[in-house]
């Protein structure tokens, strides 16, 4: 806009619901001669080029040098997961001095320094290269191993003694490579997740006051959506709420008109929590044709004049993702980041177990008769193989601490009424079936599953790394049956107010069929699952329900 007047007009700008309007002015009528583009205050916009004036702009009055860009993210996938869920938008790089938020810092065990940026750089080119020779040892024992065994085969079907010397060559060389392997791996599975360590190690990273919540807006134009400035020059930092994965984002970057060919632009940074081989952005081209834009193999800068929109970094080590956002391309301002599912380090794919019928007879896991393969009762730290043909039943009711329980066949709890305790960082209920009770005999007795593990600890994997599951999980690509005693009054509301710290509570229904001992699950009145509590049945008086303090 241009060619403004004001008489007697203190305020000159307001804005309103969703905050997300940019103005530019193009004559300095409505800023002045150096400052012209205006824009609602917003944490992650507060830099040195802008000058927050509530009174006269309800918002920032930014430079004249610098661009503001909105950046649209809409019909977020999977949409079950994402719908509704804010966005969290931090500045990685300048934060104005005289913000409170650096003063005013959450939690209070932050780090006293900031260095994002230089740390990121440092993190991914040694991850990858540690990530690049372990893949190259992987390969070079695949090869030699190969040709060890065909030598050997060769050397038992002919005589050839000429074999002897090329078998202890390929013997040496692949034993070479797995002392490789075994030192490269636990350098490798270090760096795993580090991006999210920033929120440990970086004081701008980990100060909460420092993010700007952006609303989900489910009606909007385009229809769910989450909509924020930007500031072209500076990087960003984005991630969901409660940090929840995505197959799918569509994003858009302003409009056409507005970027004329504009260079500078931004880097969004993101994340995700599941390890992925490759996500891939996809944009469609004058002619209707879907193009997919080739990721680059380092960091992205901005200083790199090469750069143009749609460019994409992944380290799928680090779980660290960027992208650059500018006016260079029209035909890429709006493109997908879709997600490839294959998981690797070490390769893709893998071999599902060999299929078969369940026997009839079955194997009770007390006996040792019953685990064929290994001769032994699996122990504390084993890694538990019920294999695809088996029909095992846990008669044991205190099992010891396990790596991993992989289930390809059968296995069945003992339905006899007692309590079994099930212990383990991993449960992965594969191509075989887990049963907990069945619909025509629930469990009669409590089966108890503890899962271990924190994030420092190595990440479990399956199948020659073909499936990472981190640890404390129960991962299921089978069949998973559970049937607990049936309940008539699954779910009630309070009749009246529960306070902090009160013992009992006084329900709307009565719970004719709870029992002492029974475990509430007290869900929270707002969208904030953190604020769920769980208590114990002490006793039952009616509608009036003690608690276990």
């Amino acid at each position: 806009m241009k060619n403004l007047y004001f008489v007697n007009s203190s305020k000159r700008v307001r804005f309103d619901i969703p905050f997300k309007e940019i103005i530019y002015d193009e004559d300095g009528t409505l800023g002045n001669s150096t400052h012209r583009w205006i824009v609602f205050y917003q944490n992650h916009l507060d830099v040195p080029e802008c000058v927050r004036n509530e009174a006269t702009y309800n918002g920032l009055l930014c430079n004249k040098d610098i661009s503001i860009r909105r950046i649209v993210i809409d019909h977020p996938q999977p949409s079950n997961a994402l719908d509704n869920l804010p966005l969290k938008v931090l500045n990685l790089n300048k934060i104005q001095a005289s913000r409170r938020n650096l003063v005013d810092v959450s939690p209070t065990t932050c780090p006293a320094t900031s260095s994002a940026l230089t740390a990121l750089n440092t993190i991914d080119s040694t991850s990858i290269g540690l990530q690049n020779s372990l893949l190259l040892q992987y390969d070079y024992y695949t090869k030699n191993k190969t040709a060890y065994n065909e030598a050997v085969k060769l050397f038992e079907s002919t005589g050839d003694t000429s074999q002897q010397a090329q078998i202890s060559t390929y013997q040496a060389a692949f034993t070479a490579a797995e002392a490789q392997i075994a030192t490269l791996k636990p350098q490798v599975e270090s760096y795993y997740g580090k991006y999210d360590l920033l929120y440990t190690t970086d004081k701008n990273v980990c100060n909460v006051n420092n993010y700007q919540n952006v609303e989900f807006r489910g009606k909007a134009n385009p229809k769910k959506n989450w909509v924020f400035n930007v500031i072209s020059g500076y990087e960003y930092k984005i991630h969901t709420a409660q940090g929840a994965d995505f197959t799918s984002l569509p994003f858009q970057y302003s409009y056409k008109e507005l970027l004329n060919g504009e260079t500078k632009g931004v880097i969004i940074h993101f994340n995700h929590t599941e390890k992925t081989e490759a996500f891939i952005p996809i944009y469609t081209d004058s002619t209707g044709k879907a193009v997919e834009i080739v990721p680059k193999t380092a960091n992205l800068q901005l200083s790199d004049s090469t750069l143009k929109m749609g460019d994409f970094h992944l380290n799928n080590v680090t779980r660290h993702m960027m992208m650059k956002f500018d006016g260079t391309d029209a035909e890429r301002i709006r493109f997908t980041l879709t997600r490839e599912k294959c998981i690797t380090v070490g390769g893709c794919g893998g071999t599902l177990p060999s299929e078969g019928e369940i026997e009839t007879t079955p194997r009770y896991w007390s006996k040792v008769a019953s685990w064929t393969k290994t001769g032994k009762i699996p122990v504390a730290g084993d890694d538990v193989v019920i294999d695809s043909t088996w029909n095992m039943i846990l008669d044991v009711p205190d099992l010891p601490v396990f790596r991993s329980i992989e289930i390809n066949g059968r296995l069945t709890i003992k339905n006899d009424g007692g309590t079994y305790n099930i212990r383990s960082y991993l449960i992965y209920v594969r191509k075989g079936e887990m049963i907990v009770g069945t619909a025509e005999e629930p469990i009669k007795g409590k089966v108890i599953f503890t899962l271990y593990g924190t994030r420092a600890e190595q990440t479990v994997y399956f199948n020659n790394k073909m499936f990472e599951a981190g640890n404390k999980v129960i991962a299921n690509t089978g069949k998973l049956l559970m049937y607990g005693k049936p309940v008539g009054l699954k779910w009630t509301r309070l009749a009246t107010k529960a306070a902090v710290g009160a013992t009992t509570i006084d329900l709307v229904d009565t719970p004719t069929d709870w029992a002492v001992g029974d475990e509430l699950g007290i869900n929270p009145s707002g969208r904030d699952y953190t604020h769920r509590d769980f208590a114990v049945i002490k006793a039952i008086s009616g509608k009036t329900i003690t608690l276990e303090t």
